[in-house]
């Protein structure tokens, strides 16, 4: 019974409030917003940071509930809107001129952002598992916004427009904020240098350690933590050989995924848990990553730019291309040892981390994947959202 009251009243009062709209004026205000409001990353993280500090004309605001993340927002002087200020973020939300997203719905609180109110989705990613599964509802949410951005214009016409069903009109090329940081290459150094996140996760990191990262992607489909499914795979003996060699395993699941199956820890293994790092990003990371193990996930195109070793993880490999599928043949963007088995993976782990030739060996497939899907052509994408927005 008070769920059903608890709905009408939500109901009566975003009814007020969008009546309320017809006598309160536009303003020049963007609220940005990620996949949840306990995290901060992907692309509207790093256009958020910029739009603050370059688009002038506008008040920008990003949403969250987390008292790490709006620690960090006033210690670095940036807006924010929380249900903490219940009146401030009404009266915000009521007055904004565009919501900006990474996924496939924006910030809209009790349904107060209407047709006047322009709605751009940035994606989180560009590559060939860009696709939707058959039948799947998120077709028509992302036909919601005004605006899709894209990596590239090869991506725009292949994934926005004949995979996603977009009208042109509504497909843009701006290129990928959160690669940004990757043309930089004396703070790619730096970062891989420092290690901050690799020593923040384990404390265990110590000098001239190798930071390992392992990103399984989401999958449409019930799936155990696909590396525990290669043949030999002890997660105990795994964390001795990496002890051996001193070598750090990271591991995270995607945001939207169901699978629970990734806690395990150790001196040498840790899975980052986004429930407790709310500050934590995928693409920052990257910057500290030796060598990605991947699946089919757009770190696959992100990491590229980077220029360094990749292994992949797929025992379910057919089943994916069955219930999921591709924008393509994905076998010619794969840049590194597809692992089946534990030996071979521990083989492969040393001869990426220690042998250069093996990064030469996968030049090819690596070409492929940039020229094709990653925002290589547009190393300023913060300015092209920026230039664009002055349009509006």
């Amino acid at each position: 019974m008070l769920k059903y009251l608890y709905i009408m009243l939500r109901l009566i009062i975003g009814t007020v409030l969008r009546g309320a709209k017809l006598f309160i004026k536009q303003k020049n205000i963007i609220i940005l917003s990620s996949i949840d409001h306990y995290t901060y990353k992907t692309n509207t993280r790093y256009l958020f940071e910029y739009l603050s500090k370059y688009l002038t004309n506008y008040d920008v605001y990003y949403v969250t509930e987390s008292i790490q993340i709006k620690q960090y927002f006033e210690e670095n002087n940036l807006k924010y809107l929380t249900k903490k200020n219940l009146i401030n973020y009404l009266w915000v939300a009521l007055r904004t001129k565009i919501v900006i997203n990474a996924g496939d719905a924006y910030f809209n609180f009790l349904n107060i952002i209407n047709d006047d109110v322009i709605k751009i989705c940035t994606m989180h990613g560009n590559s060939p598992k860009t696709t939707l599964p058959k039948g799947y509802r998120i077709k028509n949410r992302y036909k919601d916004f005004d605006y899709i951005c894209f990596n590239n214009k090869y991506c725009a016409e292949l994934i926005g427009i004949k995979n996603f069903g977009l009208e042109s009109k509504k497909v843009l090329v701006l290129g990928s904020p959160q690669c940004d940081q990757y043309f930089n290459q004396n703070k790619v150094k730096e970062k891989n240098s420092y290690k901050i996140w690799s020593r923040r996760l384990n404390q265990n990191f110590s000098e001239n350690s190798k930071t390992i990262l392992y990103t399984p992607t989401w999958r449409p489909y019930q799936y155990p933590n696909p590396i525990t499914n290669i043949d030999g795979f002890d997660w105990e003996e795994f964390n001795s050989f990496l002890a051996k060699h001193n070598f750090f395993f990271y591991y995270s699941i995607h945001a939207i995924s169901e699978n629970n199956n990734y806690n395990f820890n150790d001196t040498n293994i840790r899975y980052i848990n986004e429930t407790e790092e709310h500050l934590y990003d995928t693409n920052n990371f990257l910057n500290e990553v030796d060598c990605l193990v991947n699946d089919y996930s757009n770190t696959n195109t992100d990491f590229s730019i980077l220029n360094r070793p990749q292994l992949y993880i797929m025992p379910d490999y057919e089943e994916y291309i069955k219930k999921k599928g591709f924008t393509e043949d994905y076998s010619i963007f794969i840049s590194g040892i597809n692992i089946l088995d534990f030996n071979t993976l521990c083989s492969s782990l040393s001869n990426a981390l220690n042998m250069p030739e093996y990064l030469a060996q996968t030049l090819q497939p690596r070409s492929n994947l940039l020229n094709k899907y990653s925002s290589v052509k547009i190393k300023d994408s913060c300015k092209e959202y920026k230039n664009f927005i002055d349009t509006l």
